[in-house]
């Protein structure tokens, strides 16, 4: 049975409401900034505790009633009440892009209004709004939110690019920073950080910046942006949001994601420590798996030739001799620290031949993997018993 009907059947009961939920939800697109703050600073909440004690409860109080679905023709039939909503042509002519590059995230820019400050991409995204009220063009239209609205914006409508142009993005309420969280899709990953803004610029908490993997969040963020864009059943999209936290929220405690980088104009590098940190990431949770450049590469949002490049300047090494190290490194703690065979540790390391295997760390370390886990045995018991002298 596929998704879809599995979670219609599941969600045919009523969901009901914690008694202390209040509404909160999701707002903003790419870019929301807010107008020159005083004295006024909100904390950087952590992405697990906005999804355990906001997005969570609210998904279950019924926060689908707030989404406000992004579109080229709106009117206030359309959307939730207290959003304002106001209509303002956009300047200027599209400009098709054959790229879709910014830094070292693939956002799939499809095209751009130069002149009106705009972007359309091939992504639907979402966002929320933990702290603070915004207001913001979509389109031909700005929007006032509050806090407790969501917006789904889908896929080639105009929303604010990168840089800071306060008549489309700002604060409601003067003095008053806003803290944001961002959520959009890319064809094999999940992309989801927080933001803050303060005079005009916008601080990004480096490790809120997440990449998911998971499949599983992939396939349910692309059903709630299927029926919220669509029929929008209320109740079924109650249960896909709470669904899609949910999952959001295993993943991060299992610490399944990878660290992109920052989120910076295009034509900024990402760090070094952050390319390294990505690619020890994704070896550690494929470790098993075959790997190759190119399917790494794709993965990290790089062109091969990029990877390459990157890999060589920042360790020396070549992917294949990176991922060996790596794959031996793995085998040595197992041998020195668990019971497992050794043709356990081999095929968990990912050699497919534990004979392969033997051969390989012979010429690497000197020693079998057995004659190994017997010396370090020996060093620790002998480490041991000095001790106890």
């Amino acid at each position: 049975m596929c998704l879809r009907r599995r979670l219609k059947r599941q969600l045919s009961g009523p969901i009901t409401a914690p008694a202390d939920a209040r509404n909160f939800g999701l707002v903003g697109i790419n870019e929301v900034l807010c107008e020159k703050p005083r004295d006024v600073k909100i904390p950087l909440v952590q992405l697990q505790q906005i999804l355990q004690r906001k997005l969570i409860p609210r998904a279950k109080a019924g926060a689908a009633e707030r989404i406000i679905v992004a579109r080229k023709r709106m009117s206030l039939a359309t959307v939730p009440s207290g959003v304002e909503l106001t209509h303002r042509k956009l300047e200027g002519k599209r400009v098709r892009t054959k790229v879709g590059r910014l830094a070292s995230n693939i956002r799939r820019i499809s095209a751009k209004w130069p002149e009106a400050g705009m972007h359309e991409s091939e992504n639907a995204r979402l966002a929320c709004v933990v702290e603070g009220e915004a207001h913001f063009q979509v389109g031909n239209y700005l929007l006032g939110c509050r806090e407790g609205d969501f917006i789904l914006i889908p896929p080639h409508l105009p929303y604010p690019g990168d840089k800071y142009l306060p008549h489309l993005l700002g604060s409601r309420v003067p003095g008053r920073p806003c803290q944001l969280l961002w959520m959009l899709q890319y064809p094999h990953g999940f992309h989801c950080y927080l933001s803050r803004y303060e005079s005009a610029q916008r601080k990004i908490e480096p490790m809120e910046n997440r990449l998911y993997l998971s499949r599983q969040v992939i396939e349910l963020f692309h059903l709630l942006v299927e029926e919220a864009a669509g029929e929008k059943n209320n109740q079924l999209c109650d249960g896909l949001l709470l669904a899609f936290f949910t999952a959001l929220q295993r993943e991060g405690e299992a610490k399944r994601y990878l660290h992109p980088g920052a989120i910076v104009e295009s034509g900024t590098p990402p760090t070094q420590d952050n390319f390294t940190g990505q690619l020890e990431e994704y070896v550690k949770q494929h470790l098993n798996q075959s790997m190759t450049s190119e399917q790494v590469a794709r993965e990290l949002y790089m062109s091969r030739s990029q990877f390459v490049r990157r890999i060589r300047q920042e360790t020396g090494k070549t992917f294949v001799e990176f991922l060996s190290t790596y794959r031996i490194q793995q085998a040595k703690t197992l041998l020195k620290e668990s019971e497992w065979p050794v043709h356990t540790i081999a095929k968990y390391v990912g050699f497919k031949s534990s004979t392969y295997f033997h051969a390989f760390f012979q010429r690497q370390i000197g020693c079998s993997p057995g004659e190994f886990r017997l010396k370090t045995r020996n060093i620790t018991h002998l480490i041991k018993n000095e001790a106890i002298k």
